[in-house]
């Protein structure tokens, strides 16, 4: 089995996500210093409306005057990164998947929701032996351990038949 360990490691992160935008709680790694971050008036207003899933994601932010937000704690996944960058990024992001603000409704916060639980990226993962072992059991606890969010194949299987006639050995 060869298995793509970045793909593996999104869908495990996509899946730790999703279970807290449904209900479970949202850890979040506390910043030693809160960070001020100014936005765009557009993000700020999408900070105000999707405070409740940004919390459950583990942010741990509070608006201040507009546009500018007080970011306290990040999600676990997201530390060591610039918590100004990766929320505007993540703003963007669901600004671009649901449209203007001024068209609010099911469908909108639908696609908000989706947009939240997409990981920003999978951090890069060591290939100790452990670290490994971890991956793969965690991947194959989640629903869906053939494929990451996008749509690729996480692992794939080539039995010694396949190898050997890949190496011109049969």
């Amino acid at each position: 089995m060869i298995i793509d360990q970045h793909a593996a490691h999104e869908r495990i992160l996509y899946e730790e996500v999703r279970a807290r935008l449904e209900g479970h709680v949202g850890l979040s790694q506390q910043l030693l210093f809160p960070a001020l971050v100014e936005l765009a008036p557009s993000q700020y207003d999408y900070v105000l409306e999707l405070g409740p899933w940004l919390k459950q994601l583990g942010w741990d932010l509070s608006p201040l005057a507009p546009p500018t937000v007080v970011v306290r704690g990040v999600p676990p996944e997201m530390r060591g990164d610039r918590p100004g960058l990766s929320l505007q990024s993540i703003l963007d992001d669901v600004g671009e998947r649901t449209g203007a603000l001024g068209r609010a409704g099911p469908g909108r916060a639908t696609g908000a929701h989706a947009t939240l639980a997409t990981p920003r990226r999978a951090r890069a993962i060591r290939s100790a032996p452990a670290e490994m072992k971890a991956l793969v059991d965690r991947l194959f606890g989640t629903s869906r351990p053939h494929g990451d969010p996008h749509g690729r194949v996480t692992f794939v299987r080539l039995d010694l038949e396949e190898l050997d006639r890949r190496f011109g050995r049969h």
